[in-house]
């Protein structure tokens, strides 16, 4: 009886070693840390172990002890999964994205070192080609990966989507903020201050200013991307051509400081509240400011209906 009763306790046990392993490797040799194993027969157990049969008895094994060849050898044999696969998944995916990136960094050979920022520089190709040149040389020195792949490893799922959400969420609160602010200025077609170029027209609306102020910056920006053979046709046109640049973008800030100003005046707060509208991440408060008040037109009514003398009776 006791006999039987062995005999069914082995047979239970060899049946939930079976159902753990489900799947078995054999290999001629394995090798796992400072031992080395021939002739074995490998099986998933319990608790991110696996099991190795060889010729000198039997060793039990945990997986992320291995190196990451013998755990893709598992993970291919379908003798880890879970979590632990997972993970050796991640981690075979982000060596062989390293292989590649490495092959092609090799095939495009050494990098190029970037244009000098000077005048000699200048008259070859346009400062916003030099800018972008600077910018794709310190990317590839630095060795800097923007990929999906890349910033899913150095922060995570959960930071990297998170820090999106966060960021479309403030782009979001800062049209609003914006409409809100333009809507009480009495600006027409406060709606259209979510497009991103056509916002400058009810901005400039709702401050009271010519629309003509926007060919200054326009103008600013184009002459980055002019050709400098245009240029090069009379003495000494590249000297005044780099003068006409720095005007025009010191006539660009000079605008958007009377912009900050009248705006803030149009929605009914002092033109000091312009120097928190100025800086570009400081500007969050000042809407937030302009936002909550109800515009010029009815401080103006109010003021005055304050002034109105009273009746004598």
């Amino acid at each position: 009886m006791q006999g039987i009763l062995r005999w069914l306790l082995l047979t239970l046990f060899a049946g939930a070693v079976s159902g753990w392993a489900g799947n078995e490797l054999r290999l001629t040799e394995f090798t796992a840390g400072t031992n080395s194993y021939s002739n074995v027969i490998i099986t998933a157990t319990s608790g991110g172990r696996v099991l190795i049969e060889y010729g000198k008895g039997m060793a039990a094994v945990r997986v992320a002890d291995l190196e990451l060849e013998q755990q893709e050898q598992l993970w291919e044999a379908g003798l880890v999964s879970g979590a632990l696969g997972q993970r050796i998944e991640r981690a075979i995916a982000k060596r062989e994205s390293a292989r590649r990136k490495a092959d092609l960094k090799a095939a495009r050979g050494p990098v190029a070192p970037a244009p000098e920022l000077s005048r000699e520089s200048f008259r070859e190709q346009s400062i916003a080609r030099l800018l972008a040149a600077q910018i794709r040389f310190q990317v590839e020195a630095s060795d800097v990966e923007l990929d999906r792949e890349t910033l899913l490893e150095q922060f995570g799922a959960r930071k990297l989507y998170g820090g999106l959400g966060l960021i479309v969420f403030l782009l979001l609160l800062r049209m609003l903020l914006f409409f809100r602010v333009c809507r009480n200025a009495g600006a027409r077609g406060s709606i259209f201050v979510v497009v991103p170029i056509i916002r400058w027209v009810v901005l400039l609306d709702a401050a009271k200013m010519s629309k003509a102020c926007l060919m200054a910056p326009i103008l600013a920006a184009g002459s980055l991307f002019v050709p400098p053979h245009l240029v090069q046709r009379f003495p000494r046109a590249d000297e005044v051509w780099l003068i006409c640049i720095g005007v025009l973008w010191a006539i660009t800030l000079l605008l958007y400081l009377v912009w900050c100003i009248r705006f803030c005046r149009a929605a009914g707060r002092s033109g000091w509240v312009a120097l928190l509208l100025f800086p570009p991440v400081i500007d969050f408060l000042a809407l937030f400011v302009l936002a909550r008040t109800g515009g010029r037109s009815e401080f103006v009514s109010v003021g005055s209906a304050m002034k109105k003398p009273a009746l004598a009776v």
